[in-house]
């Protein structure tokens, strides 16, 4: 419903700014979850479909209202929404990008380093380089990212999830299944799942591991662990990236 009603037919963006709503003192970050207030209340009404069940910390966050205002427990703010329970990715994704080249995605010893080291240069650009204004906060996530912009020659693309981009995945274009078939393999929405390498162990929701992944043409599929996106390289890269709100507990904010 969103797609068919925004503009250019766009998917949610990632979130892009922070705080009880987007006024003077909003935090203009990156998340890996969509911008709340693009959702909430139009399209999405009840919070707590946000908490997976069987996250453990799930109860506490509701307990705590970590989604209300902070003047104001009885109200929603939208823009406190944050990668809690599930992730979200706004791009059309595909293991290549995350994985530098000749590494086995599921290598038991996969590290930090064996991310691809462009897919590392875009998403600390979007962590880390603030932009002043909430536009150009807009305009940095909702977008086509080229990893040419970062390491010159490199083809790869990570395109804005939109209504007809599985056309840029798929090689036969007069084949119609194809297009289907691109759409039902395209993550957009999964469980949480990050490895703290420092603390050892891997976070998920679901026992065995796995975790339930929504994909572009609407359908939910439980996907274990080692096939994308739930696989080890997946499980480092988001260890790497804290959620908004960790960030935001260690830094004071």
């Amino acid at each position: 419903m969103y797609a068919n009603e925004a503009g250019d037919h766009k998917f949610p963006p990632n979130t892009y700014a922070y705080g009880d709503d987007t006024g003077p003192g909003v935090r203009l970050e990156f998340d890996f979850f969509f911008q709340g207030n693009t959702m909430y209340p139009e399209y999405l009404n009840d919070p707590n479909v946000l908490f997976c069940p069987s996250d453990p910390d799930a109860a506490s966050d509701m307990v705590a209202g970590v989604f209300n205002c902070k003047k104001d427990k009885m109200q929603i703010c939208p823009c406190r929404f944050g990668r809690r329970s599930y992730i979200y990715l706004s791009w059309a994704t595909t293991s290549d990008l995350f994985v530098r080249q000749g590494v086995n995605s599921n290598d038991p010893n996969f590290r930090y380093t064996d991310i691809d080291p462009t897919a590392m240069l875009v998403f600390n650009d979007l962590h880390l380089t603030y932009r002043p204004t909430l536009a150009g906060s807009i305009a940095k996530i909702d977008r086509d990212i080229s990893f040419g912009d970062y390491t010159p020659g490199n083809p790869l693309i990570m395109y804005r999830l939109r209504e007809g981009v599985e056309r840029f995945l798929i090689t036969d274009i007069n084949n119609p299944a194809t297009f289907a078939e691109a759409r039902s393999a395209i993550p957009v929405m999964f469980d949480e799942l990050a490895t703290k390498l420092r603390e050892g162990g891997t976070r998920m929701n679901h026992v065995p591991g796995g975790c339930n992944v929504l994909y572009m043409d609407g359908h939910v599929s439980f996907v274990k662990y080692r096939d994308w996106p739930v696989t080890t390289a997946m499980t480092v890269f988001m260890g790497y990236f804290n959620p908004l709100f960790e960030r935001l507990l260690l830094s004071g904010g």
